[in-house]
């Protein structure tokens, strides 16, 4: 077990944990959330907010358990996969020597050495929960399933690559099965005559359809991004206006082209074109850092959504 690491001991101690509190839950009947978590620190050696959990946290099934903390399990995946913390952390060590470009090839190679290393350890603390009486355990199947697909890849399109990294910096493993997005990317000519680097975001929402963004990097205007969204009427563009000023992101040009449109399911698949490595060139981390903050602040908004409307129904 001598790759078991920081993720082995935390899902261990965790998922022992909640077979500790669950059984005192139902064992003492109602005991409070409060007494919960104190339990739940002091079991796993931590503070008492690090772990909130109540009954309703804890799925127990033929010896499964289930810790439905998502933002933990992704902090848990990319210690599992040895990477910064912080995804313009990220850019920084992925950056060439001159520190301006990517090289898709490197990013491919990054990907899935990383990944490897990861299945090792994930399949350790597997183990080590299957000896303590844990047979089964989703959510963990799931970061396992993530890391070794990564791992074993033979993808040399670079936006699946791009895709793959940006989704271990989304706080949410997982996505939701209604929830997706494509990322391309691409060097053209604006409309000003001057050549970009571009990438071009679709992602599928639960309440607003398909939202489509384009982002396009003049490097002679100071490395500065211009967007331009495409989305319904009902989706709330101002929320995310508000969200991207409130991010201070230096490099976005706050002034938003916007276009009222409905688009199709379509552009979802037609957005995720088969490019090789070549053409593409070096890849922008300028301009994927914003990418990877645009995605996921539509997205939060999508969540949010959904979390008012479930408020709103059990109030109902």
């Amino acid at each position: 077990m001598n790759n078991l690491g920081g993720i082995g001991r935390f899902l261990v101690n965790v998922f022992l944990t909640q077979a500790q509190n669950f059984a005192a839950f139902n064992k003492q009947g109602n005991i409070s959330s409060a007494t919960q978590n104190a339990q739940t620190a002091k079991a796993a050696n931590t503070t008492p907010n690090a772990l909130l959990m109540t009954k309703n946290d804890v799925v127990t099934v033929n010896n499964e358990l289930t810790l439905l903390d998502t933002k933990e399990a992704v902090s848990q995946l990319k210690e599992a996969m040895q990477l910064p913390d912080e995804f313009s952390q990220l850019m920084q060590l992925l950056t060439q020597k001159d520190g301006k470009t990517i090289n898709p090839k490197t990013l491919k190679a990054f990907i899935e050495a990383h990944a490897k290393n990861a299945v090792i350890r994930l399949a350790d603390a597997q183990e080590m929960l299957s000896q303590k009486g844990i047979m089964k355990n989703s959510q963990l199947n799931d970061l396992a399933k993530i890391v070794a697909g990564l791992a074993n890849t033979n993808e040399e399109n670079p936006a699946v690559l791009m895709k793959s990294l940006i989704l271990l910096y989304l706080p949410w493993v997982p996505l939701d099965k209604n929830i997706d997005f494509e990322v391309n990317y691409s060097k053209g000519e604006g409309e000003d005559g001057e050549e970009y680097d571009i990438i071009t975001i679709v992602i599928q929402t639960i309440h607003y359809g398909i939202i489509k963004v384009v982002l396009l990097l003049n490097i002679k205007d100071g490395y500065s991004v211009e967007m331009k969204l495409f989305a319904s009427d009902i989706f709330p563009k101002e929320e995310l206006f508000e969200d991207i000023k409130a991010e201070k992101e230096a490099n976005l040009n706050t002034n938003i082209a916007y276009e009222s449109i409905q688009l199709q399911k379509t552009e979802l698949k037609d957005n995720k074109q088969k490019i090789d490595l070549q053409s593409v060139g070096e890849i922008n981390p300028i301009l994927l850092r914003v990418a990877q903050k645009i995605i996921r602040m539509i997205i939060d908004i999508d969540k949010r959504t959904e979390l008012h409307n479930r408020r709103k129904q059990a109030l109902n």
